[in-house]
């Protein structure tokens, strides 16, 4: 397991950043066909949630 302090500034980057991506891998997934790219978006949105809740404590 990794940890890094963050000032207040770089939290909220960093927030806004894993909020963002998620957004972008959601309309990614909404117009991919392909079952096996559709699944890597599910499983990286998961993780991107993850760490958004993790950052959140």
């Amino acid at each position: 397991m990794h940890r890094i302090e963050l000032t207040e500034g770089e939290f909220e980057i960093l927030s806004t950043l894993l909020k963002k991506e998620i957004e972008e891998t959601r309309v990614e997934l909404h117009h991919t066909k392909h079952a096996e790219f559709r699944e890597f978006l599910r499983e990286r949105e998961d993780a991107l949630k993850g760490m958004l809740a993790k950052l959140a404590g």
